[in-house]
């Protein structure tokens, strides 16, 4: 019998840290199972999902887009039935499914699991809300993740952010717990040796770095103003800042109008493996989070983990991270606030923008107890 089950298939390259570092905290505590992306960069779990149209794999689809969301369609399903074979077979008293998206299909597994498996259903939930929908209850997407809320015994999240925002969109009578977000250092990837290389990376300038999706909620378009605002400055040297933006950006995305001919900005769009994120986020001096809102980021702790330091809005989710300082928020949403901010990075030392190595190795020794903790209960229950 196994006390806990991990399904999470979006689990592939550096998004396999989340797993692992939980995997990891629990080991030796319990009997654990992981269902994983096909991709997951480690050595064990049973890696079932999306084998032929992983991004960060060989992508054999990726010039045929409508082709590419079929197959991956079928490849979820064909993944999901996989996993209700092991699920019986394991005998796991709880099912911890990472909630990323909201099929019809999952809802059906997660049903076979609580009504015929009869196992106890814990749903991961990252980001509440996602988002590219807003804070309403009448799309189909959400009437579905609610109808999958309905079967969970416990939901986990990891912030009051979190809890905030899950209370004021969906229903839910069951248990709520919370563990805060792991550390996502790539370290178990790369070795520890990218710690030590990350400040020789540096250049003389300082570098500021935008990378991930180009969603709306992201503030690119906060980013450019508040970088025209601040390389406008008369004593503007681009060769003593620059801003390198590293997302998957089309041609004709308004984000590239905003930055055309703005001094210092150097635009990388193109998709962004994995050793190339890393890459990037050692060798800047900041990482810049404009947001606009969001529930839940493992940026944060992937850039402090390679001591660079973070320049964030003060949004909620942000603001309850214990390991973000002080000195890191701006006004969210007020380019002027962000330009400041640029401003003030640029004389004063690092480490006002980043925790102390002390804090980051207490914060996992904080995170390690959390989570067995908050286990143990789980299971109990179960």
């Amino acid at each position: 019998m196994t006390d806990i089950t991990h399904l999470y298939f979006g689990t592939a390259g550096s998004a396999g840290l989340y797993t692992h570092r939980i995997y990891k905290a629990l080991e030796g505590e319990f009997s654990q199972e992981a269902i994983v992306n096909y991709y997951f960069p480690f050595p064990y779990g049973r890696k079932i999902f999306f084998k032929y149209t992983e991004l960060t794999g060989p992508n054999q689809f990726k010039n045929h887009k409508y082709l590419r969301f079929f197959v991956r369609y079928l490849e979820l399903i064909f993944g999901l039935l996989r996993s209700l074979v092991i699920i019986g077979k394991n005998k796991t008293k709880v099912l911890n499914y990472n909630l990323i998206s909201e099929h019809l299909v999952e809802y059906l597994f997660l049903l076979t699991v609580k009504k015929v498996l009869r196992r106890k259903i814990m749903l991961t939930l990252h980001d509440v809300i996602p988002f590219e929908s807003q804070h309403v209850n009448v799309t189909p997407r959400h009437r579905i993740k609610q109808l999958i809320i309905d079967l969970a015994d416990t939901i986990l999240l990891h912030n009051k952010n979190s809890v905030d925002d899950f209370k004021a969109s969906f229903k839910f009578a069951g248990t709520i717990r919370l563990h805060d977000f792991p550390i996502m250092d790539p370290a178990p990837m790369r070795g520890t040796s990218a710690h030590a290389a990350a400040d020789s990376d540096r250049g003389n300038g300082k570098t500021f770095l935008f990378v991930g999706h180009p969603r709306s909620e992201k503030g690119l378009d906060v980013l450019a103003k508040a970088w025209s605002i601040f390389a406008g400055a008369k004593d503007f040297d681009a060769s003593t800042a620059n801003l390198v933006i590293a997302s998957n950006l089309t041609k004709h995305h308004p984000a590239m109008a905003l930055f055309a001919g703005t001094p210092g900005v150097s635009i990388i769009a193109e998709f962004i493996s994995d050793a190339r994120y890393f890459d990037l986020i050692a060798q800047a001096d900041y990482v810049i989070l404009p947001y606009k809102r969001g529930t839940n980021s493992g940026i944060p702790g992937t850039v402090f983990s390679l001591r660079t330091g973070l320049i964030c809005s003060d949004i909620a989710m942000f603001k309850s991270n214990a390991l973000i300082p002080e000195s890191s928020f701006f006004a969210s949403e007020t380019p002027e606030a962000l330009a400041g901010k640029i401003a003030e990075a640029l004389s004063a030392p690092v480490d006002r923008y980043r925790p102390s190595p002390e804090a980051l190795a207490q914060y996992n020794l904080s995170f390690d107890t959390d989570v067995r903790r908050l286990y143990e209960k789980v299971i109990a229950g179960a």
